[in-house]
């Protein structure tokens, strides 16, 4: 009868100055009775062994280090999606704490899902553009690696991008809007009303077109100068925003200080109401002067015209009847509102 082997690895020093290295194995070998009858022995040589697990330990801790200073959150899941390494800027990055076994949706984006557009377990490389938890924008690219085993994992490299982002919207703000009011510019404006008009005549909907324009202001430059101009057409921008609905209306500024508004859903005796409401909070604004000394600016006020869509109207022929509204109003001594001919009651809400 054999006792359980103890076993022990031993190191030794040949004369050659070589290395190697012993895994020594001794039981005792008992009798029926119990008594001892001998000692086995095995000795075997893990030198070999011990070098490989070396290589490997080595070859891990070089890849760590590579992945712990690169620039970029790194990772690797398996193909349940649960983490298997992580570097240490991803950890910072993504909770400041040991994420292997996790979940990586759950850790990155706090969802109970997997990400759409991401499957690990495809077997092929891909990016996909994700958003953090805390509303950093993370360009990911994963790329598909096996293992001696012929386990599949994906390596995943997060490149932050939200400043990337940041400028993008940035330059497609500045593409859309005008910086001194604040509104759209004309590009967008010819763009929004060939869809508004496409969408009133598809689904048959009432849609309204207002056109101002700040009357006097090349006199109102001439005065009081070119700030005190930007100072109302400022002020024009602000009162249009706030007096028309959010994400249904839009506000664009046209040109020097010319400014249209699409009102959707809205006849023209309707949108005669908004057009009011903005003529008379401009006509109340108190505009100063930027020259000590110099006089009073005086009362601002703006012309507005307003034309419903006709069905089958073309944009340019809407936009057209709401700029002839808006010149009848100045002709008529301005600081009112008029409706193109034909559209309803041309006097309503006349300042």
């Amino acid at each position: 009868m054999r006792s359980a082997p103890v076993q022990r690895d031993f190191n030794f020093r040949l004369a050659t100055g070589e290395t190697r290295h012993y895994s020594v194995g001794a039981s005792t070998l008992t009798g029926p009775d119990g008594k001892a009858l001998g000692l086995i022995i095995i000795v075997a040589d893990i030198s070999a062994r011990i070098r490989a697990d070396d290589a490997v330990r080595a070859e891990r801790n070089k890849l760590s280090a590579i992945m712990n200073g690169m620039g970029d959150a790194v990772l690797i899941v398996d193909t349940d999606r649960r983490i298997n390494f992580a570097n240490r800027l991803m950890e910072t990055t993504f909770g400041g704490a040991a994420l292997e076994g996790q979940l990586c949706y759950e850790v990155i984006g706090q969802r109970d899902t997997p990400c759409a557009g991401c499957a690990v377990d495809s077997g092929e490389g891909f990016s996909v553009e994700v958003c953090s938890a805390h509303q950093r924008y993370y360009m990911v690219t994963h790329s598909p690696i096996v293992d001696a085993e012929g386990k599949r994992y994906m390596v995943g490299v997060y490149k932050d991008i939200t400043f990337r982002k940041g400028m993008e919207e940035e330059l497609r703000n500045l593409t859309v809007t005008d910086t001194l009011t604040g509104l759209y510019n004309k590009r967008s404006f010819d763009e929004r009303i060939r869809d508004e008009v496409a969408r009133a005549g598809r689904l048959n909907t009432p849609l309204s077109l207002i056109f101002a324009d700040i009357d006097k202001f090349k006199r109102l430059n001439d005065t009081h100068g070119h700030l005190v101009g930007d100072d109302c057409l400022r002020a024009l921008g602000a009162i249009i925003r706030e007096s028309i609905r959010d994400r249904v209306d839009a506000g664009f500024r046209y040109g020097g200080e010319e400014f249209v508004i699409l009102v959707t859903g809205s006849t023209a005796s309707q949108a005669a109401v908004a057009a009011g409401r903005i003529r008379e909070a401009f006509a109340a604004r108190v505009f100063a002067s930027h020259v000590e000394g110099a006089p009073p600016v005086g009362r601002v006020t703006v012309s507005l015209g307003v034309a419903r869509h006709r069905p089958g109207e073309t944009p340019e022929s809407l936009t057209h009847r709401a700029d002839e509204a808006m010149y009848r109003a100045k002709r008529e001594g301005g600081d009112r509102v008029l409706l193109a001919e034909g559209d309803g009651d041309e006097t309503a809400d006349a300042g």
